[in-house]
């Protein structure tokens, strides 16, 4: 259970509305974490709760996008009906996503570290006791209260409720950044903004690693379309590896690509050798197109 939000964490944060810096307003707070209080913008004196130890920016401005406003209430909801523990579980797709993608971040030691997308944590754990600081950031509340509950004691993690759109970070301020929610931003636009919010962010020669839905060579045979809705109504999009390179070519010129998570017909239906599969797949030609996921490794120049 974390402690609360971590002091040293507030000075990476920036207003969303106009990118001022943010004061502690009021606390309930030991010496180095804020548990219950507010912060206050020194520009324009916008107020920003702290409950529970999670910060949030959000509060109702999300309301006019109506799917971001139903995927932030389907995971709200997703987040309160389920059962979590400290035992960790994960589904076979991410055994298979969870390692390779951190693989593709590199080393983490002594990093500052920016998540988008983080959920109930299922990455943010596995960042923390090697890197010296996180700031996970989603907009369910539902999903943050069960990543702060089961999160490592004494971790430098600030959570963050907050639209990646409208996110106002330090400039220069984070080694590196993983984003898992790119699929499911509903446009263009949003999506850029959020990859401007991360590229700032960033200090020089840092990295970004974003995973999205791949759109391979099946999916189109199949004439299915790459933008479509899970079962629970929630958006994805998805992405061949030139259209995702069009979409972050407007922030990052050094851009490189791979794929993961690839089920192969028949074989991977074997649960023992799936893993391993996928894992050997993703280095040999011509099967490492055939990805669940694309992973697109940028590097701020």
């Amino acid at each position: 259970m974390i402690k609360g939000f971590p002091n040293s964490l507030i000075d990476l944060i920036r207003c969303n509305r106009d990118g001022g810096e943010l004061a502690i307003e009021r606390l309930a707070a030991d010496e180095d974490y804020i548990i219950q209080g507010s912060l206050k913008c020194r520009k324009c004196g916008a107020d920003f709760k702290i409950q529970d130890g999670i910060l949030d920016m959000l509060g109702e401005e999300i309301k006019g996008d109506k799917l971001s406003l139903y995927e932030m209430q389907m995971r709200d909801k997703i987040a309160s009906d389920a059962v979590y523990n400290a035992a960790e579980t994960f589904s076979e797709l991410d055994k298979m996503e969870v390692p390779s993608t951190l693989q593709r971040l590199g080393n983490t030691a002594k990093k500052t570290i920016l998540e988008l997308g983080c959920g109930t944590g299922r990455f943010t754990r596995k960042l923390t006791g090697n890197c010296d600081a996180i700031l996970a950031v989603d907009f369910s509340k539902e999903s943050l209260v069960i990543n702060a509950r089961l999160m490592p004691a004494n971790q430098t993690v600030g959570l963050v409720r907050a639209d990646v759109s409208k996110l106002r970070l330090k400039p220069d301020s984070f080694d590196l950044a993983l984003s898992t929610l790119y699929s499911n931003l509903p446009s263009a636009e949003i999506r850029l903004a959020s990859t401007k919010a991360v590229y700032d962010a960033l200090k020089p020669m840092g990295r970004y690693v974003l995973s999205a839905h791949h759109y391979e060579i099946r999916e189109r045979l199949k004439g299915i379309k790459p933008a479509g809705e899970y079962d629970n109504g929630i958006f994805y999009q998805s992405f061949t590896k030139q259209s995702l390179r069009q979409e972050l070519e407007d922030c990052f010129s050094k851009i490189n690509f791979s794929t993961i998570c690839i089920w192969l017909p028949y074989i991977s239906r074997f649960e023992a050798a799936r893993l391993f599969i996928s894992k050997m797949s993703e280095r040999i030609p011509l099967l490492n197109k055939l990805g669940a996921l694309l992973l697109a490794t940028a590097i701020k120049n």
